[in-house]
């Protein structure tokens, strides 16, 4: 007996079941599956990047690896000193309000 030997109805309830099923899957697993979905985000961003530096003669583990050293300098001139900034904003916030 194949799947082509079954009802419409019952094919539809397998259908049903499935996406049930995946539908756990994914709620169960988000926390495993959102760094996956970031990171697969960010590798389609900077790809053309990668891609371009290729097409100018870079050898492409050396492309990548200046993307990845050129993205950590901007993420520590930018991002770190708003976080610290922030962070004791928030101190600050919490000390006043405990007054």
């Amino acid at each position: 007996m194949s799947i082509k030997d079954l009802s419409r109805e019952i094919k539809n309830w397998l259908i049903l079941a499935c996406f049930i099923v995946a539908g756990a899957l994914v709620y169960y697993l988000s926390s495993v599956i959102a760094p996956f979905l970031v990171s697969l985000a960010i590798a389609y961003v900077l790809n053309p990047v990668v891609r371009a530096l290729v097409a100018r003669k870079f050898p492409r583990p050396w492309a990548v690896l200046t993307v990845f050293i050129i993205c950590f300098a901007i993420f520590i001139v930018f991002v770190v000193p708003v976080t610290i900034s922030v962070v004791s904003e928030a101190g600050d916030l919490l000390v006043k309000l405990g007054n």
